[in-house]
């Protein structure tokens, strides 16, 4: 229980409750503007929120719903069944709501594996080919540097052909990072059948974080804690497909919070 609004969101703020029962008028505010401070907090989608009032007023009582309450009670007819049926109902559909946002988020990344097989199977060939020529590219300027050095033709020339390998380079590394995502990628799309083989637990984290990168940056402070781990009979693809839907979890979990202090280890 809790003597005011302030109370309240203090108590939100150490743990979400399973349900919340207000007053439509408290003695430091009404339950709508609660509700409104509550929402700039949490998702009030994850709290199912009762307001009981004795005031019946329609356009009140579509107010308090439209603030993101769940249900209404009118004191004048409440009992006490009425009252455990209500909350009851309330966490109930809750917890099934959750549910259903966990299961979209589950087809979400099955799509997304498969769209993930398909990318990489169309970048895979013309970035073999493009990093083929570059290196092919860099040989002959390098040649062509050796021969151009042995004439002693100007510093110009020579400056602007160390720039070109340098550039040539750092094109392949650029490549060559593709080619690890597309890896990366084949890995995390569905694999038709199991292939267990020896695991690095810690190649698992990497290549999972990396997948969800941006977002899980958007959701909090990313911390990596890798220690030296003996490796496991697995299926790779599989355990990356895991460990990325549990990370996609928390980070849509702390952005639902609207809160900026989470951190992710």
């Amino acid at each position: 229980t809790c003597a005011t609004g302030a109370d309240a969101i203090a108590r939100v703020r150490e743990k979400v409750p399973d349900c919340m029962l207000l007053d439509y008028q408290l003695s430091d505010g009404t339950a709508l503007e609660l509700l409104d401070q509550l929402s700039k907090i949490i998702d009030l989608a994850a709290l199912p929120v009762v307001v009981a009032s004795a005031n019946d007023d329609p356009q009140i009582v579509d107010r308090i719903f439209r603030s993101g309450a769940v249900d209404f009670l009118h004191k004048g007819h409440l009992t006490a069944g009425d009252l455990c049926r209500t909350l009851r109902y309330a966490v109930e559909r809750a917890r099934n709501q959750d549910i259903r946002s966990q299961l979209a988020r589950s087809q979400r990344l099955m799509s997304l594996g498969q769209v993930a097989a398909s990318v990489a199977h169309e970048i895979n060939n013309p970035a073999a080919f493009v990093l083929t020529n570059l290196i092919a590219s860099q040989q002959l300027v390098q040649e062509l540097a050796d021969d151009l050095g042995q004439e002693r033709l100007g510093g110009r020339v020579e400056t602007l052909l160390t720039d070109l390998i340098a550039l040539t380079q750092d094109n392949i590394d650029g490549v060559r990072r593709i080619a690890t995502i597309v890896s990366e990628l084949r890995l995390f799309s569905h694999p038709k059948t199991e292939s267990v083989e020896a695991v690095d637990l810690n190649d698992v984290v990497r290549i999972a974080t990396k997948l969800l990168g941006s977002k899980l940056q958007s959701a909090g402070k990313l911390h990596l804690e890798l220690h030296t781990l003996p490796k496991v009979a697995a299926d790779r693809g599989r355990m990356i497909q895991v460990l990325v839907n549990l990370l996609d979890n928390a980070a849509s979990a702390l952005k639902e919070s609207r809160t900026s202090a989470h951190e992710i280890r």
